[in-house]
């Protein structure tokens, strides 16, 4: 589990790093939000990014990180300032029909992990079963985690906050929180 969580992260700050750092930008819960789908159809987030930066955010490697093979054309991207925000769909729709489910799998891992850090807490988002992992530092907010689709396919969801984002703790927090609740399954 750690090692899915540590990809997730630097996943989040490979983009961070490939994008450039931009000044601060306002992305707190006052900020227009807009729904941005999957271009494969699988899954919609929310976002503080225009539909124009999202689609820009496309152009990256799907591969950004070599541990995470994210299924192409499901990548949700957007940076705006120090906050990072990132769902993908990561799995295998040919997944095996019997034995632990991928979401499962990784649930049995986290508990099996004696050394992960941060929060990890099952939960549901919009009625799917979901996996989350809040770790802070340093006045600095950061958030994996994974909703399941089906057995063999889950969103892998990304969020980070740099400490000089501008935005207090709380207000990160807020921030990751709507862009979890905001996942929904579109596709099949």
């Amino acid at each position: 589990m750690r090692a899915v969580l540590s990809a997730g992260m630097a996943c989040a700050l490979s983009v961070l790093a490939f994008a450039g750092v931009s000044a601060r930008a306002g992305a707190a819960s006052g900020d227009t939000w807009t729904l941005a789908p999957s271009a494969n159809g699988m899954f919609s987030v929310e976002t503080p990014c225009t539909e124009a930066e999202v689609v820009g955010f496309r152009s990256l490697p799907d591969e950004m990180v070599p541990e995470l093979k994210f299924i192409p054309g499901s990548r949700v991207v957007c940076r705006r300032g120090q906050v990072i925000l990132v769902a993908a769909e990561v799995g295998d729709p040919d997944y095996p029909k019997t034995g632990l489910s991928v979401f499962d799998s990784i649930v049995e891992q986290a508990k099996g992990d004696k050394t992960a850090e941060g929060t990890p807490t099952i939960t549901t988002l919009n009625g799917r079963r979901a996996f989350v992992n809040r770790q802070g530092k340093d006045a600095m907010l950061a958030q994996t985690g994974f909703v399941e689709i089906d057995r063999g396919r889950i969103i892998m969801l990304i969020a980070g906050v740099q400490a000089d984002s501008g935005l207090s703790v709380k207000d990160q927090g807020a921030l990751i929180d709507r862009f979890y609740s905001s996942v929904k399954v579109t596709g099949k």
